[in-house]
């Protein structure tokens, strides 16, 4: 019993042993955080990605309506169109009826002219009345189409 009691501040053992207790808190807390960043980055791609997603429906779906407004143009066009062929054949035939009716009066082609006249005419009146039915369906089309845009 001869040995002296040393003093706690004199003690030195377990002094690594509490470094290394107050290093491997450290590391312990450094490797929660990297894994919170980790979590943080990964939940605000996630969050991207599903505004993306959003953003993405409505450009399709503002897409699928400028298409539906091109369709309905389109069809505007067409139906104008038609109109307007028949009422061009409805103009050529009226000319042809008009030369026919000033070459009855030369003598050599009078009786041909009249026979044509007889053919002509009653094709122009149904032409006209074709173009009349189809003017009819067009304004009707054209203002159910109007109010669709």
């Amino acid at each position: 019993m001869g040995r002296k009691q040393s003093g706690l501040i004199e003690e030195t053992k377990g002094a690594m042993m509490l470094m290394s207790l107050f290093m491997a808190l450290l590391l312990i807390g450094a490797l929660y955080y990297i894994l919170g960043v980790g979590d943080a980055v990964i939940y605000r791609r996630i969050m991207q990605d599903g505004a993306d997603a959003g953003a993405y429906a409505a450009s399709v779906m503002g897409a699928k309506g400028m298409n539906l407004h091109v369709l309905l143009n389109v069809v505007m066009a067409v139906t104008a169109g038609i109109l307007l062929v028949i009422r061009s054949v409805e103009v050529l035939l009226e000319i042809v009826i008009g030369i026919l009716y000033g070459l009855t009066a030369t003598v050599v082609l009078a009786a041909k002219a009249s026979a044509l006249i007889a053919v002509l005419n009653p094709v122009e009146s149904t032409v006209e009345r074709v173009g009349d039915a189809v003017e009819q369906f067009v304004r009707v089309a054209h203002d159910a189409l109007d109010v669709a845009h």
